[in-house]
């Protein structure tokens, strides 16, 4: 199993106490005998497979390949009058060197080992040594020996040069941050460190001085994954080990003196491999921790994936999609102003927002698992929140509900946590589970992949959000809490702060990250506002229930902040993915009602917008461009092969069977190469509310849904009323153009109906027949036939 290195794990219980590196005892050993490459000898770099590479072996010109068990040979001569120096591999396996001579970056095939021209500049002076970022953008030292002076070019994927520094000293090392927020370019001669910060579209800015030696020259340099960065010292024969706050480590003896650069490789990535011009060979020596560049290409078989990162699921019961002062519309609505969110704010401004982003279904528990499985509720037959009502006769219901998977999920199902577990991650749960039916299997999280659990068992809402959080003996009380009893924390920070102690312990454990799934029971009811945020939004002149309401979403607000503070105290918010959503549409039905979704129409439990369209975010440090925003439908369903892919998980091919998630993260990459084959579609055979609400309502009665482009197509199953709405025009859903559009509600119906079809979605059942009813189709005057 590939092992995972999460940055920063315990380096900082320990870093007072021990040194983070050091020598074997009998001190660095020869890897090649010492004239196996000529004076000029530089690189040196490791492949996927661990064989190590470094140029001019036997003469110049050259690049020598030294195999996993010790021999060498020549690996490829560079066309003529070229000669390397850097090289780098990129996580698709590609070689990359820098041609001095040639003024080049070359490109090594490393099947056919035929040598092309990746970039060239000619006005570059020497190109020296070569970094690469988790993007596959090469950074590149250009020296110009003769007076001293040298640039700084960065190569992007497409192989444009960029200049960007001038008229520094003579650079030589340049080096990427493990956390990629930073570049490191050394100058030889004046024997001078420099940093500055990275930003994600790899440019350069606030130089600043991190490091000076007093004597002797500075070559190459490579960081470790907790960000330590070691340096050649060129003419003393020595690796200097600097800690990301520019401290000495450490120093480590080599047996040549003019040591030019450095690489991480072995097994487990903590072999260091030194080329030694003076002795025309390598050396080597073992460190405590790996090498970034072993961990960024070595640690990942998914050539697009850079890292295993942790990955946080932050999930909100019943929040709509303008309960949050980030817009998801193309104006801020009132209730987007009334909200106090200002940490949505700041993970929306970090990362990509989504506007048509969609729970699987207008209540929570198939929405829930959907995000566990890939699989839409028509397929798991999970359509409906566990265990349900209306699910027996009622003379207020037209049909009998069908036999439907109310016990939930089972141990033996394709589980996201399952598989992230069997993979090398922790999985944690924290908060509403929702996922099985009191007794079974699905009712507790340990059972589908969760090492952890707290809070999390078979009811879909809390008994309070006050102390003691529910009544003991009406078994409506939160368990695992007890803890924060005497100091009469609200519910929501009684999770938040198990959530950030859980953070402190996963991030302890140094081979493995973590998948954390932060499910928070607000803002379900009860509407029981937060004592200490509520009184605000009263003076804002709202309904009580609004303002009790909006007091539980800053409280949810507030938990989101707390968890992006934590992961940036525990140095890991660069390497740490969160996916923010919602489990359905916001609730305008109880005691008010609470909230708005305009300008989406109705709310929780409809088969309209505002039933299950809600707010989505999802921060990616590295990969999705800050600020970024996106108009392309996706579901909840999506997330399983989403996260699947963002994990790196080899073969995931194999899971992604009969699902219906579609993989986001060529949306998240803007690749432009997303195709979804199937449409958006949602199945809801059931009643909900009371007869009062459904005499009232007619969307919360049994319905499916589909929606394709910009065109969704409503069948409601009760009188076979068939609604077509285009959202981009009236997203409002205001003006039925079933009679305009027939042959659009046609195709549509065909779609919906070929689907349910496919996956054996069952129908709500006529009471007199006792057989299902049949599936949607659009005949005249939309009504069905009988």
């Amino acid at each position: 199993m590939t092992k995972y290195y999460p940055e920063g794990a315990l380096l900082l219980l320990f870093l007072v106490s021990f040194l983070v590196v050091s020598c074997r005892q009998e001190g660095a050993t020869d890897v090649t005998e010492p004239g196996t490459f000529t004076s000029g000898v530089e690189g040196p770099a490791v492949d996927h497979e661990g064989n190590l590479y470094a140029v001019n072996y036997e003469k110049q010109g050259t690049i020598g390949k030294i195999f996993i068990d010790g021999h060498s040979e020549l690996f490829v001569e560079l066309p003529e009058r070229s000669i390397g120096n850097g090289i780098r591999f990129d996580n698709r396996g590609n070689m990359y060197v820098a041609d001095y001579t040639g003024h080049n970056i070359l490109k090594v095939d490393m099947d056919t080992r035929e040598v092309s021209v990746f970039a060239h500049q000619p006005v570059m002076n020497q190109p020296n040594d070569l970094a690469i970022d988790g993007k596959g953008r090469l950074y590149a030292s250009d020296p110009n020996w003769s007076d001293s002076t040298g640039m700084l070019w960065r190569i992007d994927p497409d192989g444009s040069v960029h200049l960007l520094e001038k008229n520094m000293g003579t650079t030589n090392g340049v080096e990427v941050s493990a956390d990629e927020k930073h570049l490191y370019v050394n100058e030889s001669i004046q024997r001078k460190i420099w940093v500055y910060n990275l930003d994600t579209s790899g440019n350069i800015s606030n130089k600043r001085l991190f490091f000076q030696f007093e004597n002797h020259g500075l070559d190459g340099m490579r960081c470790d994954i907790n960000g330590n960065l070691y340096v050649t010292r060129f003419g003393k024969g020595t690796i200097v080990i600097l800690s990301p706050e520019g401290v000495v480590l450490k120093e480590i003896i080599l047996q040549g003196k003019n040591v030019t650069n450095i690489a991480f490789g072995g097994p487990d990535g903590k072999s260091c491999f030194v080329t030694v011009a003076d002795r025309g060979c390598i050396e080597t020596f073992r460190v405590k921790v790996p090498g970034r560049a072993y961990d960024l290409i070595l640690g990942s078989n998914d050539p697009e994936s850079t890292e295993h990162p942790n990955i946080i699921l932050f999930l909100v019961d019943d929040m709509g999609w303008t309960d949050t002062s980030v817009p998801f519309w193309t104006d801020s609505t009132q209730n987007n102003k009334y909200q106090k969110t200002p940490q949505m704010e700041r993970l929306a401004a970090a990362g990509m927002k989504f506007t048509n982003a969609y729970a699987a279904s207008p209540v929570c528990s198939p929405t829930r698992t959907s995000l566990l499985t890939g699989k839409n509720p028509a397929r798991s037959r999970i359509t409906n929140w566990i265990p349900g009502g209306g699910n027996h006769p009622a003379e207020n219901q037209k049909y009998l509900i069908p036999e439907w998977n109310v016990r939930g999920l089972h141990r033996t199902d394709i589980l996201l946590p399952k598989i992230l577990k069997e993979n090398g991650y922790n999985t944690a749960f924290i908060g509403k589970a929702h996922f099985g039916k009191e007794g079974t299997e699905g009712a507790d999280p340990h059972n589908l992949g969760f090492d952890i659990s707290i809070a999390g068992n078979h009811r879909g809402s809390p008994g309070s959000y006050y102390v003691p959080y529910g009544d003991a003996k009406r078994d409506s009380q939160m368990i695992d809490l007890h803890e924060y009893f005497s100091d009469s924390l609200y519910l929501n920070e009684a999770l938040t702060y198990k959530a950030l102690r859980l953070i402190e312990k996963l991030n302890m454990d140094p081979t493995r990250p973590f998948f954390l799934d932060i499910s928070h029971y607000a803002v379900h009811t009860p509407i029981q506002g937060h004592p200490g945020l509520v009184e605000k939004f009263r003076e804002e002149g709202k309904q009580e229930t609004q303002a009790q309401y909006a007091s539980m979403i800053e409280s949810v607000d507030w938990s989101l902040g707390k968890i992006m503070k934590k992961l940036e105290e525990e140095n890991i918010a660069g390497k740490t993915v969160i996916l923010f959503m919602s489990d359905n549409g916001g609730l305008v039905s109880h005691q008010g009602p609470p909230t708005t979704n305009y300008p989406l129409s109705s709310g929780k439990g409809s088969s309209r917008e505002g039933g299950y369209r809600v707010p989505m975010i999802v921060y990616w440090p590295g990969v999705v461009e800050p600020g970024t925003v996106c108009h392309e439908p996706v579901i909840s369903d999506d997330f399983f092969p989403t996260i699947l892919h963002i994990a790196g998980i080899i073969n995931a091919d194999k899971y992604n069977e009969n699902i219906d998630g579609k993989d986001l993260t060529p949306l998240l990459k803007q690749t432009d190469d997303f195709i979804r084959n199937n449409p958006l579609v949602w199945h809801y055979p059931h009643y909900w509310g009371w007869k009062g609400l459904r005499e009232t309502d007619p969307t919360i009665k049994p319905f499916s849904a589909i929606r394709n482009g910009d065109w969704k197509l409503i069948y409601g199953y009760e009188k076979g009323r068939v609604e077509l709405y285009n959202l981009k025009n009236d997203i409002g859903e205001k003006k039925n153009l079933l009679e305009q559009n027939r042959e659009k509600a046609d195709e549509l119906c065909r779609e919906l109906r070929e689907y349910l079809i496919s996956v054996k979605a069952q129908t709500p059942v006529d009471r007199e027949t006792l057989k299902p009813v049949p599936y949607p189709s659009v005949l005249e005057n939309g009504k069905k036939n009988e």
